[in-house]
């Protein structure tokens, strides 16, 4: 960080931002109709770490959750920094752990995402033609910092998916007595 070519810029940090339950309240004191936004020195609050950003969906071994855990205990001031950034999500924990020794271990994202629509809603809505997409042949992402590789999750599906997972359920079922028999 900052990437911008990935849409992560370091205005994520650098700018403060509150929290929304605060956001009405402080808006209506201040008699603005928007809550304004600060800028700050994130270095003040992360010191020698590095920041790093990333998506909001992974896959993490045990050993990692527990030290993020530990971390998090150990640095308040570091986790109440991230609570004012855009997206706080998409920064505490990959600064955490590209700040950790896991960071070795760091691969290409499992989840798919289709952030390809021209409109919201995004990602895009797991529909029909992305089921056919998904039973014709692995879906393997290209395009990731980390690497390339097989997408075992997506997201975000319907409310009303149950005739989506049925598809899914069932192509997993033939594949999986496929590779029994």
């Amino acid at each position: 960080m900052p990437n911008p070519t990935m849409g992560k810029p370091i205005e994520r940090l650098t700018q403060y931002r509150f929290r929304h339950d605060h956001d009405q309240k402080l808006a209506k004191r201040l008699g603005v109709p928007e809550v304004p936004v600060f800028s700050r020195d994130y270095r003040t609050y992360l010191g020698e770490l590095q920041p790093y950003r990333g998506g909001t969906w992974w896959a993490l071994s045990r050993a990692a959750c527990e030290y993020i855990l530990c971390f998090a205990a150990q640095h308040p001031r570091v986790v109440k920094f991230f609570k004012n950034t855009l997206f706080p999500e998409e920064g505490l924990f990959q600064t955490i752990i590209g700040n950790s020794p896991f960071r070795a271990r760091v691969a290409h994202n499992l989840t798919y995402n289709d952030w390809t629509r021209p409109a919201p809603p995004y990602p895009a809505i797991i529909d029909e033609q992305h089921i056919r997409h998904f039973l014709a042949a692995p879906v393997v992402l290209a395009d990731d910092p980390f690497g390339k590789g097989e997408l075992l999750f997506a997201r975000k599906f319907p409310d009303d998916s149950e005739w989506l997972v049925a598809q899914l359920q069932a192509r997993l079922e033939q594949a999986t007595s496929t590779f029994i028999a």
